[in-house]
């Protein structure tokens, strides 16, 4: 709703199902249009591992547009990861996306 420039944060949680490797792309749109020199390839390992993707970007924006996290990926095996709460000990759950967004 405010003109200004924003820091967006977010960390993704990504896994597959089968052991091969697949690449993920992430990038940020504005307003549904891709922004340029925001896009990141990282690689899934396998159906034993997680993936991690975590960075910020610094944006402005105007008022009335909004920002949005995109990904894609050919591999159809791959999904973003969550995992439930457990017990002994007790331990909250694994979000599969944390997103942050504050004006600067």
């Amino acid at each position: 709703a405010h003109d200004g420039v924003y820091n967006i944060q977010f960390s993704a949680v990504f896994s597959k199902n089968n052991a091969s490797v697949a690449n993920v792309e992430i990038w940020l749109a504005e307003t549904g249009s891709n922004v340029a020199r925001t896009n990141t390839d990282v690689r899934v390992l396998g159906s034993s591992a997680a993936t991690v993707a975590a960075w910020n970007f610094i944006k402005t924006f105007s008022s009335g547009s909004y920002a949005q996290l995109m990904w894609r990926t050919s591999d159809t095996d791959v999904y973003i990861h969550y995992v439930n709460s457990g017990s002994s000990p007790a331990r909250p759950e694994i979000p599969s996306i944390i997103l942050t967004v504050c004006q600067v």
